[in-house]
C-alpha cells in the first residue's frame, strides 16, 4: 500500500515502473524513474546511479568518452578511453536519458550504498559529503535494494534546505521499492540479451571455422 503524501495519479505510474520493456526502451524507462522522482518529491533534479558492470555497460555508446556526471567535480577517468571499455566505476542516468560514466566515487552516494539507508545532506548543515552529483541545497540518496542485494541508488536534489519534508520522505519511501524492481527487471533483460548475443557470435565463429576446414 502506498503511504500518505503520494500525489493522486502517481500509484499507476509507480506500478508501471517495473513493467518489462524491450531492451531499447530501458534507458527511457530509467529516465522516467528520475522524472517521476522530481514530480513526486517536488525536487529540482534526480539521477540514478548504477554499478558499471558488464550488463549496464551495454547501455553505453561503444565509442562514447568516459566523463563525470557533474560540473562540480573533475573527471578522474583515463583520457581518450571509451567508457564501455572500462571495468568498474558508476553509470549515471539523468531524467533526459543521458548516460554518463565515472571512476570517481561520490561520498554521499557511497555512504548511502554502504549503510543501506537514505542519506540526506544539506549545505546549511555544512555539506558533509559535498561535492554532490546534482546542483542543490539539499540532496537525498536512497539505496535501491531487493532482498538485500544492492542495485544502485536514486539521487534527488532539492532547492530548499528544509527538504524533503515528512511528506516527501513518505513519497521517497513509496518510490524506492518500485524503482528497485525496475532496475532488477531491466538488468535481467540486459543480461539475457547479452547471453543471446554472445551465443550468436559464438555460433557464427564456429560456422566460419567449419567452412574453412
Amino acid at each position: 500500500m502506498l503511504r500518505a503524501g503520494v500525489p493522486g495519479g502517481v500509484p499507476e505510474a509507480l506500478l508501471a515502473l517495473a513493467a518489462p520493456v524491450p531492451p531499447d526502451h530501458i534507458v527511457p524507462q530509467l529516465a522516467g524513474i528520475c522524472r517521476l522522482a522530481v514530480d513526486v518529491l517536488r525536487a529540482r533534479d534526480a539521477r540514478l546511479v548504477l554499478e558499471a558492470d558488464s550488463d549496464w555497460r551495454d547501455l553505453l555508446p561503444a565509442d562514447g568518452p568516459a566523463h563525470r556526471p557533474s560540473h562540480q567535480m573533475e573527471d578522474a577517468s583515463p583520457d581518450g578511453v571509451a567508457a564501455s571499455d572500462q571495468a568498474g566505476g558508476r553509470i549515471w542516468v539523468d531524467r533526459d536519458g543521458r548516460l554518463e560514466w565515472s571512476w570517481e566515487e561520490v561520498p554521499v552516494v557511497e555512504r548511502a550504498l554502504r549503510g543501506g539507508e537514505v542519506v540526506i545532506d544539506t549545505r546549511r548543515g555544512g555539506g558533509r559529503d559535498a561535492p554532490w552529483p546534482v546542483a542543490a541545497e539539499t540532496v537525498a540518496v536512497a539505496p535501491l535494494r531487493l532482498q538485500g542485494s544492492p542495485l544502485g541508488a536514486l539521487v534527488v536534489g532539492f532547492e530548499e534546505p528544509d527538504r524533503p519534508t515528512a511528506e516527501g520522505r513518505d513519497g521517497l519511501a513509496a518510490l524506492v521499492p518500485h524503482a528497485a524492481e525496475a532496475l532488477r527487471t531491466a538488468r535481467l533483460l540486459l543480461s539475457a540479451e547479452g547471453r543471446a548475443q554472445r551465443a550468436e557470435r559464438l555460433a557464427q565463429t564456429l560456422a566460419e571455422v567449419g567452412a574453412q576446414t
